[in-house]
């Protein structure tokens, strides 16, 4: 499902699980659950349309790089990500 954006957007280092790409996963757990778009704090006006509606999967794990950095609660360090340049752009 990544492939196709990553290569839209011009990020040949990115959207596949092979040999030379740099994969970041979200493994997801078959738990319902209702969103609520003021519950993480993250959302500026803690509120959505999608508010109430109840989502059939819920992210359980997510990799960046191939380290844990979230099982629930976030467990990586700030910072841990880095920016990628589209290819052939320069600033």
């Amino acid at each position: 499902m990544a492939e196709n954006p990553a290569r839209h957007f011009r990020l040949g280092s990115k959207g596949a699980l092979t040999a030379g790409k740099d994969a970041d996963i979200a493994v997801l757990f078959d738990r319902p659950k209702v969103y609520d778009a003021a519950e993480s704090g993250h959302n500026v006006v803690g509120w959505s349309p999608y508010n109430g509606i109840e989502l059939p999967w819920t992210v359980g794990l997510t990799y960046l790089r191939g380290r844990q950095v979230f099982d629930g609660v976030k467990v990586g360090e700030p910072g841990a990500g880095r920016f990628v340049r589209p290819e052939g752009l320069s600033l």
